[in-house]
């Protein structure tokens, strides 16, 4: 039960991390669609959980877990080396 809980603090912590990165470094717009999104991933997980039980044993928790870390982490990179590409800045801004 307190894995679930800090994951989903940490799955709310990240989103609220996104929505602050995409308005400052792209249009406040941006901002929206991380939400957006991430209802709709929280929902087709939920969608396919629902469908297929089997997704939802321990083992594909944990493994389902690790892995958002290490997307998150990776995104945060992406982001970051995005932003540092003059090309694809001046693309988002303009």
């Amino acid at each position: 039960m307190a894995g679930l809980f800090l994951l989903s603090t940490s799955v709310l912590t990240y989103e609220l991390l996104l929505m602050r990165i995409f308005s400052v470094l792209m249009w406040y717009h941006f901002a929206s669609l991380a939400i957006g999104l991430a209802m709709l991933g929280l929902g087709a997980g939920g969608l396919a959980v629902g469908l297929n039980p089997s997704l939802g044993s321990a083992a594909n928790r944990s493994r389902h877990a690790m892995l958002f870390g290490l997307g998150a982490v990776l995104l945060l990179l992406f982001l970051g080396a995005v932003h540092s590409w003059p090309e694809l800045a001046r693309a988002t801004l303009a």
